[in-house]
């Protein structure tokens, strides 16, 4: 349901993929999760010096 997705991504959900899904899309959200996580740990170390 659409509250559920907005308790989901409130509650830190990279992203809300509701049923049924394609496996294409389970692996691109997956892809863009992990570019994300890297950006955020290289501007974490980049800030630490």
């Amino acid at each position: 349901t659409l509250e559920l997705a907005r308790e989901s991504l409130t509650k830190g959900a990279f992203e809300f993929i509701a049923k049924p899904f394609r496996l294409g899309e389970i692996r691109s959200t997956i892809l863009k999760a992990a570019e994300a996580l890297e950006k955020e740990r290289l501007k974490a170390a980049s800030q630490k010096g």
